[in-house]
């Protein structure tokens, strides 16, 4: 539920959507992928974005420059992002990851705790009806 609720949040800002993985019983691990900071906050001017993300992206939007094929309109558009940035960029940016884990954690936490007390409240129930039985056999037995 926690992971999910994570990757629903950040699947907004990419099309290329996170991936929950069960790695055993009782461990999973979220991928996600490696630009979701710069799909959410933007780029500032400088440093191109990865090829491959810009050809996804590229693909996802069915987006061609005039006379280029989807590597040319890659290559044109990772020129344009180091020269300008993006128009969404936000300086100092908390990190996309750490604020979606944040966000959710509180709320999964509350219900883990809440689902761990009942589970909890019930066992130590059943073990106080079993000890009561045995008590109610005993003095059932003993006669004064």
């Amino acid at each position: 539920m926690f992971l999910g609720a994570v990757t629903s949040e950040l699947d907004n800002y990419t099309s290329i959507k996170g991936e929950i993985v069960k790695n055993s019983s009782s461990s999973f691990s979220l991928l996600t992928p490696e630009h979701i900071h710069f799909a959410k906050n933007g780029r500032a001017p400088g440093k191109n974005p990865p090829l491959e993300a810009m050809l996804q992206f590229i693909r996802s939007k069915n987006i061609l420059f005039d006379n280029m094929d989807e590597k040319g309109t890659a290559f044109a558009m990772q020129a344009i992002i180091a020269k300008k940035g993006t128009k969404n960029y936000k300086p100092n940016a908390p990190d996309t990851m750490e604020t979606a884990i944040a966000k959710y954690q509180k709320e999964y936490q509350e219900q883990l705790a809440s689902y761990i007390s009942i589970e909890y409240t019930d066992t130590l129930k059943d073990e106080f009806d079993k000890i009561w039985k045995e008590e109610e056999k005993l003095i059932k037995t003993f006669k004064l």
